[in-house]
């Protein structure tokens, strides 16, 4: 079945606006590579900047939101990437989970961690010698990156991944993702079923929550929450079930700085709960996404602004010029021929 062309986020932000608002907690449910940070060449370079992490620390510390990171990383190296009290951290595609006095193991995944870890380090004897390649032992999961190998050595490296799992294919499966191959217990788990958990655990509106996520994986957050704000972080996927998409992590951060807006939804006054950015007259160039309080402290109208304007202290105005995402110009529409 051929799924429709997702929609580009900031042009039907007053839609958007008016369905987060509609309930609360409002789950944010956000991966980490490649949608709150960008890709990197290997796996210990990434790092989210300061402002995604003020961001988001300003967001968990609000009654109205509940935030959780949902990753294919081991929790230890999300709560190092990420360092930010009071959220849900899912690790291993949602096999572990904690934060906010909830923790959660997948019992049969952690059975077969001796498993995995015997493949991975067969795997690591096999692929040394292929230049780029990175085997990571996750515990309940694991990654064998080749983004930095050549292309012509790819399909020996998926060979060799394959050929290691094949006697323990009742107990694990591959999956493949952005120049990744990764290997998982075969269990019914998934980001999915990790959002369900979360929301099962925090008692958010599914109606009024939003994911974001850039890979294959991800898709299976977005089939939990098919009425929810689901975004696709990039233009690089042939197919996705989100309802609509931004272009890069900067599209991310940009729509999370709105979130902040929509508590004045709530009637706290703005000058207490905004975090201003823009100073009493910067001068907005391009495209740029805003959030202009109402008279009143009424919810704000979320816009897109496309002409040069000046912006007042009381705007909330995305940091360097990011959702000049001028990206529209540039998206033709998924191609679906997988």
């Amino acid at each position: 079945m051929k799924l429709p062309v997702p929609r580009y986020l900031f042009e039907y932000l007053d839609e958007v606006s008016a369905q987060l608002t509609r309930g609360t907690p409002r789950g944010v449910f956000l991966d980490l590579d490649g949608t709150l940070a960008a890709i990197t060449a290997t796996p210990q370079e990434t790092r989210i900047t300061p402002e995604t992490r003020a961001v988001l620390a300003e967001l968990a510390m609000r009654p109205e939101y509940a935030v959780a990171i949902v990753s294919g990383r081991a929790i230890r190296d999300l709560e190092s990437i990420v360092d930010i009290p009071g959220i849900f951290y899912a690790g291993n595609h949602g096999l572990e989970i904690s934060g906010r006095g909830v923790q959660f193991a997948h019992p049969d995944a952690e059975q077969r961690a001796a498993l995995l870890g015997a493949i991975c380090r067969n795997l690591e004897g096999r692929l040394q010698a292929i230049p780029g390649v990175i085997v990571e032992f996750k515990t309940l999961s694991a990654s064998v990156h080749f983004r930095l190998a050549t292309a012509e050595a790819v399909p020996r490296v998926r060979a060799a991944v394959l050929e290691e799992v094949a006697p323990a294919q009742e107990q694990l499966r591959v999956t493949e993702g952005r120049q990744v191959l990764e290997i998982r217990p075969a269990v019914p788990w998934d980001k999915g079923r990790a959002v369900r958990w979360i929301i099962e655990q925090s008692g958010c509106d599914r109606f009024a929550s939003m994911c974001a996520g850039d890979d294959k994986t991800d898709e299976d957050m977005f089939a939990v929450l098919p009425d929810a704000v689901t975004v696709h972080v990039g233009l690089g996927l042939p197919t996705t079930s989100a309802r609509y998409f931004v272009k890069s992590p900067s599209g991310v951060f940009a729509f999370l700085r709105l979130l902040l807006n929509l508590q004045a939804a709530s009637g706290i006054d703005p000058k207490d709960t905004y975090s201003i950015y823009a100073a009493s007259a910067a001068r907005v160039d391009e495209k740029e996404t805003m959030a202009t309080p109402l008279e009143g402290g009424a919810a704000p109208h979320l816009q897109v602004v496309t002409e040069t304007q000046v912006v007042t202290e009381t705007q909330v105005v995305t940091e360097t010029q990011v959702v000049a995402e001028t990206e529209r110009r540039n998206f033709n529409g998924p191609d679906n021929s997988l």
